[in-house]
């Protein structure tokens, strides 16, 4: 409820905003002297800064309109290890299409590290279905850190029609065993694949491998 109603409040300031400039731009086109006009909106300062702060709400809405929940992270240090991201994101996604599993693609995607302003860092994206994993391999420290993470797109409301969202599938608190099976056996896969290239990179640089309680990982919850 709370994400609807974020998305109703974004969508009225940006009706707002757009209603702002267009007055703005009536009035100037219409060579009216700025002190016969009445809307708040009197100069180009303003315009700019009103066009920034539209720009920033688009972010925001888009960003709120293709979150996602995490389900499962999983997250490790390696102590003076030096992984080049590039060559790791592509050993990982060899190893995930050697498994031949269906109905799966592949990319990268930047985030902020922090704030607007920040860096970015680059993540390998695999994703089946709702289902969207993200793996990141990044200098810390004296050595580097290694994530996976589990994620599922955000509910719509296609999913939630009663008897027809159910009899197309795509209902999500009544999915079958097979969906269930599939969903468990990507993330899965996926993860298997990370721990054999992450061993075989731990072996070539002589560091210490994982044990078995360091790779493990939640599935399917």
């Amino acid at each position: 409820m709370m994400y609807l109603t974020q998305k109703r409040n974004i969508k009225k300031i940006l009706a707002n905003l757009f209603y702002s400039i267009k007055t703005f731009c009536i009035f100037r086109c219409a060579n009216i002297p700025p002190e016969y006009i009445s809307h708040p909106l009197k100069n180009m300062g303003m315009v700019y800064l009103i066009v920034v702060v539209l720009g920033i709400a688009l972010v925001v809405y888009l960003r709120m309109n293709n979150r996602y929940t995490v389900k499962a992270p999983w997250q490790h240090f390696f102590d003076g290890a030096d992984f080049a991201a590039s060559e790791f994101y592509q050993q990982v996604e060899a190893e995930i299409r050697a498994f031949k599993v269906p109905d799966v693609s592949y990319g990268r995607e930047s985030f902020f590290q922090t704030h607007i302003a920040s860096s970015r860092q680059e993540y390998l994206k695999i994703k089946r279905g709702e289902y969207v994993i993200y793996i990141c391999a990044a200098a810390f420290g004296r050595g580097t850190f290694i994530s996976q993470w589990s994620c599922l797109k955000v509910q719509k409301q296609r999913n939630n029609i009663p008897v027809i969202s159910k009899l197309l599938g795509m209902d999500r608190n009544d999915k079958s065993f097979y969906q269930a099976d599939t969903e468990g056996m990507f993330q899965s896969a996926v993860h298997t694949a990370l721990m054999n290239v992450v061993d075989g990179l731990t072996t070539a640089k002589g560091i210490r491998g994982l044990t078995e309680m360091e790779r493990h990982i939640q599935l399917g919850k």
